[in-house]
C-alpha cells in the first residue's frame, strides 16, 4: 500500500511496508515554501499512536546548518509519552534562555518546561545530549497520541516577532474567525498548549534572548512519521510496551519481544555494546516484526497514520500605507 495519498477532502501519510532488513517504509511531508513570522493550521482525522511510532509535525529552517536557524517541534511524541512543543536554537548566534517567571504566573496555565522529565531550565540553546532546548507546556493539556487521535483538532503555530505560541482546537469548537479564513489568535488563548515568550523574556532580564525577533530564521513545515530510533527505543522499557510477560490476551505489549530475555531497550546515545536498530532492540524488532509473530501489520493498519483534512498557511498582509511608502534605507 502506499505511504502517502492525497484525495479531495484529505491527504493519508501512513506507515509503509517492510523495507530494507529491519526497516519498515515511511515518509516525511515538507513544504517547499518557507515563511517568516506567520500562522500555521492543520485540522487532523486522525495520528499515529502506539508501540514504536515516533510521528511529529515540526518546523525547520533550510537557510542555516541546524540549530542555528532554529527548529520548532510542534506535536512530537514516540510510544505511550505525551505530545510536547519544543523550541531549538544555537547556544551562541542566536541563543535564547526564556524567563519562568512569565511562564509560571499564579493564578494562570503553569507552563512547565517538559526536558529532562519536566525539570527543565527554559534555555532554548540546543546540544545533545545535554541541553535539549526549552519545552514550556500547559501540563494540563499534554496528551498521549492514542488520546490526540480520540479528540480530532486543529492544531496552530503562531510566530511572531515578540513570542511563539502553540494551540490544540477541538474539531468541535473551531472558531468562527478561523472557518472564515480570517484568524484571530489573540483570541485563542483557552486552547494555548505552549507559549514562549522570546521578546518579553529579554526585556524582563537584558541579554536573556539578545535577538528575539531573530531567534529563527524563515521556517518550512514538515510531517513525518518515524519509528524507534533515539527516543521510542530508548524508552522503550518505561512504556507499556515493554513485554514482560503478559498472557496472550493482554495488551498490544504482550506481543512483542519478551523484554531481556528477547530484546532490550537500547539507548543509540549509550548503546552499551548493544547495535542500535539491530536485531536485539526491542522497538526495532517489534516494529519490522521479521516472522509475523507479532500482529504488527495489523496494529500498524488499525492506527499507524495521520489522516490531515487540511494544512493553511496565513501571514499578516502590509496595510495600504505600508505599500506606499518607499523602502528605508537600513545601516
Amino acid at each position: 500500500h502506499k505511504v502517502t495519498e492525497a484525495f479531495d477532502t484529505h491527504a493519508i501519510l501512513r506507515a509503509g511496508p517492510k523495507g530494507a532488513h529491519l526497516k519498515r517504509m515511511s515518509a516525511k511531508v515538507e513544504t517547499k515554501k518557507k515563511w517568516r513570522y506567520f500562522l500555521m493550521a492543520m485540522r487532523y482525522e486522525a495520528v499515529p499512536w502506539g508501540c514504536g511510532v515516533w510521528p511529529a509535525l515540526w518546523m525547520l529552517s533550510p537557510d542555516a546548518e541546524w540549530p542555528k536557524g532554529g527548529e520548532v517541534d510542534i506535536l512530537e511524541y514516540a510510544n505511550d509519552i505525551g505530545s510536547r512543543s519544543s523550541v531549538h536554537v544555537d547556544a551562541v548566534e542566536n541563543r535564547c534562555r526564556l524567563d519562568p517567571a512569565l511562564l509560571t504566573k499564579p493564578g494562570c496555565p503553569q507552563m512547565v518546561d517538559a526536558v529532562f522529565n519536566f525539570t527543565g531550565d527554559y534555555d532554548c540553546a540546543t546540544s545533545y545530549p545535554g541541553r535539549l532546548g526549552c519545552a514550556p507546556n500547559d501540563l494540563r493539556q499534554i496528551l498521549s497520541g492514542e488520546e490526540l487521535a480520540r479528540h480530532p483538532s486543529v492544531i496552530a503555530t503562531e510566530w511572531t516577532a515578540e513570542y511563539l505560541k502553540v494551540f490544540r482546537i477541538p474539531n468541535g469548537e473551531i472558531p468562527v474567525d478561523l472557518a472564515a479564513d480570517a484568524p484571530r489568535p489573540d483570541g485563542w488563548d483557552r486552547w494555548l498548549l505552549a507559549y514562549y515568550p522570546f521578546a518579553e523574556s529579554e526585556r524582563n532580564i537584558p541579554g536573556s534572548c539578545p535577538n528575539p525577533g531573530e531567534v529563527m530564521k524563515s521556517q518550512r513545515i514538515m510531517l513525518n512519521l518515524g519509528f524507534c530510533g533515539d527516543w521510542a527505543s530508548k524508552v522503550w522499557a518505561s512504556s507499556t510496551c515493554a513485554n514482560r510477560g503478559q498472557t496472550d490476551s493482554g495488551p498490544w505489549s504482550a506481543k512483542g519481544p519478551r523484554l531481556q530475555t528477547e530484546c532490550v531497550a537500547v539507548d543509540p546515545n549509550n548503546p552499551e555494546g548493544e547495535q542500535p536498530a539491530g536485531p536485539r532492540d526491542c522497538c526495532t524488532r517489534f516494529i519490522y516484526d521479521e516472522d509475523g509473530a507479532y500482529g504488527t501489520e495489523g496494529y500498524l493498519r488499525e492506527h499507524g497514520f495521520f489522516n490531515i483534512s487540511w494544512v493553511k498557511v496565513y501571514q499578516e498582509l502590509p496595510s495600504e500605507a505600508e505599500q506606499r511608502s518607499p523602502p528605508q534605507a537600513r545601516n
